[in-house]
């Protein structure tokens, strides 16, 4: 009997599922973000580990990736705000607050009023503070592709190589504002695949199998 294990949870399947024209980095953008590109061969260097890098299987490579923050944030903001996602966009949208945070600032994994603990953030740091729920989603949305900006710098200079594009998969992916504002902060062109990876991913792999 031959026996051949498909991808051992949602991230594997969701990057298996993602069709790219050329190997690129990807996020895979849910309520939490897994940046990272696919290799043949793990990286265990002093700067990936500094950077929070990891390593895990693929069917036949490594994803050498990392775990930022998503749209977790935003969901609990939603919460205290009171409004839908598409209701948050308009408003991020209508706002002219240019701050950034630091979204994967350990206070925000477990806040009790997120809206709160942001405007806390901003206190702490001497920043000037947003002035409407508009100013802090709009914040919020900046500072998550700042964080990818981030982590995006720090694949490239681990790995010695440039990246022109970055694909993003999940939930996340159909937030066109949010890709925008991707794209503005990493200066990469942002290509949204279908939200569904994951199960796409699972289909490919159990296709293999049955072959």
């Amino acid at each position: 009997m031959l026996v051949k294990l498909c991808s051992s949870h949602d991230t594997g399947s969701a990057v298996e599922g993602i069709e790219m024209a050329i190997n690129a980095p990807y996020i895979s953008s849910g309520t939490w973000s897994l940046l990272g590109i696919k290799r043949k061969e793990g990286i265990t260097s002093l700067k990936a580990m500094e950077a929070n890098y990891t390593n895990e299987y693929g069917p036949d490579y490594i994803r050498f990736q990392k775990n930022i923050m998503g749209l977790w944030i935003i969901q609990e903001l939603a919460k205290n705000i009171n409004k839908d996602f598409s209701e948050m966009v308009i408003m991020a949208k209508s706002s002219f607050y240019q701050e950034v945070f630091d979204v994967n600032d350990p206070v925000f994994l477990a806040a009790i009023n997120m809206k709160q603990e942001i405007i806390d953030w901003f206190n702490r740091h001497d920043c000037p503070l947003p002035l409407s729920d508009s100013d802090i989603i709009n914040a919020t949305y900046r500072s998550l592709a700042k964080s990818y900006q981030t982590a995006m710098q720090e694949l490239e200079a681990i790995t010695n190589e440039k990246y022109d594009c970055l694909y993003i998969v999940g939930g996340g992916a159909k937030n066109q504002y949010l890709n925008a504002l991707t794209e503005e902060f990493t200066k990469k062109k942002v290509i949204a695949r279908p939200l569904e990876c994951a199960a796409i991913g699972n289909i490919y792999n159990q296709m293999e199998i049955n072959q």
